[in-house]
């Protein structure tokens, strides 16, 4: 890693604090957020600063994660008050790792839009296993889910490497698209948490 790029965490449940932890592990620094504070406490005692809002999240990275039980809380936590929008600004990039309604998905993307973040509906698959072994698989998508997962793919210098393969410690993943096709972000052609 070349450069400090500051990771948001919204939603610690058993996957949200399993992904949480590796974006630790992989040395990014880490702003977390949940509504139950044990989570919260006990990653920041691993080194991840406490937020009290999700806008103060978004206020103090350049990427937030949203894991959250269904599309009512994703709406409320990015849209809502004290929500990502209040915080966001242009080269924002906000990416849902919920199961949401297309829908919703699309009017957060148009509202963050508006003020010039960038939005991924980026549902996860896989469980706990699979958060907590960086072998999750993301299905990603909205109008530039390619060209923003290869910006942050640059950005934190994620590692091409053989399917079946994965950088010791680092939260990478393999994306599909719609149809379950594997797809390649440009530069470093893996998808990094």
């Amino acid at each position: 890693m070349t450069e400090s790029l500051t990771v948001g965490y919204i939603g610690l449940g058993l996957m949200g604090k399993s992904i949480a932890r590796n974006i630790l592990k992989a040395g990014f620094p880490l702003v977390v957020h949940n509504r139950s504070q044990g989570a919260v406490q006990e990653l920041v005692a691993e080194g991840a600063r406490a937020a009290f809002s999700p806008a103060e999240v978004a206020s103090q990275v350049e990427i937030v994660f949203t894991n959250l039980p269904d599309t009512p809380d994703v709406l409320l936590v990015a849209l809502g008050p004290g929500g990502i929008i209040e915080s966001a600004r242009p080269g924002l990039i906000f990416i849902d790792n919920s199961t949401i309604k297309p829908a919703a998905a699309r009017q957060i993307a148009a509202a963050l839009a508006e003020r010039g973040a960038l939005c991924l509906d980026a549902p996860v698959s896989g469980g706990d296993i699979g958060a907590r072994n960086a072998t999750l698989t993301i299905i990603a998508g909205g109008q530039q889910h390619l060209q923003t997962y290869g910006l942050a793919g640059h950005r934190v210098e994620c590692e091409r490497t053989p399917v079946g393969h994965r950088r010791r410690s680092a939260p990478c993943h393999d994306i599909e698209d719609a149809d379950g096709a594997k797809q390649r972000p440009p530069h470093h052609g893996r998808v990094c948490h």
